[in-house]
């Protein structure tokens, strides 16, 4: 039993790989589509902004020792679309991407006698300046057209946190 699996896994082995080898027949037949596209080339951060501060917690009268804590979700997303016309023929093809992740934060707020205060967070973003350059494909090969463009995008990085204390 173990030789007749050992030769069945042989045989698809070799199989499968044949059928993945490049034949003449698969190589490029000059009627490719021509198309260009944009892609990264760098980035480089120039600020970090904030939000104002926002009460996550009513006022609370000292003395008085608690711990806060508070989390989000950040998500930033990329959408592309291409179209190619030949003749009466149209072709399309759209493309998206989205992630996220959860940032969180927490502290121990300490209100002295005589004072209140609540806890607050604001949110921290990164600011980008990204350059892009142009490629072009023309029957399969791929080559840089010259074109380059800058976008700035802003980015939520993470919260900062305080305890914000007053007098009563």
């Amino acid at each position: 039993m173990r030789k007749i699996f050992i030769i069945f896994s042989c045989l698809v082995l070799f199989f499968g790989c044949w059928n993945v080898l490049p034949r003449k027949a698969d190589a490029l037949s000059g009627n490719e589509p021509t198309y260009t596209y944009w892609l990264q080339s760098s980035s480089t951060p120039y600020k970090t902004s904030y939000g104002k501060w926002v009460t996550r917690s009513g006022y609370s009268h000292g003395p008085m020792k608690k711990t806060y804590s508070y989390s989000t979700n950040t998500s930033f997303s990329i959408e592309s679309s291409a179209g190619i016309s030949k003749n009466n023929i149209k072709s399309g093809l759209s493309v998206s991407f989205t992630a996220g992740k959860k940032i969180s934060t927490s502290a121990t707020c300490t209100i002295p006698k005589n004072k209140k205060g609540a806890y607050q967070t604001r949110d921290v973003y990164k600011h980008y300046k990204v350059k892009m350059d142009q490629w072009k494909s023309i029957d399969g090969r791929k080559s840089k057209t010259g074109a380059t463009k800058t976008v700035k995008i802003k980015k939520k990085v993470s919260i900062e946190d305080r305890c914000h204390i007053i007098n009563k």
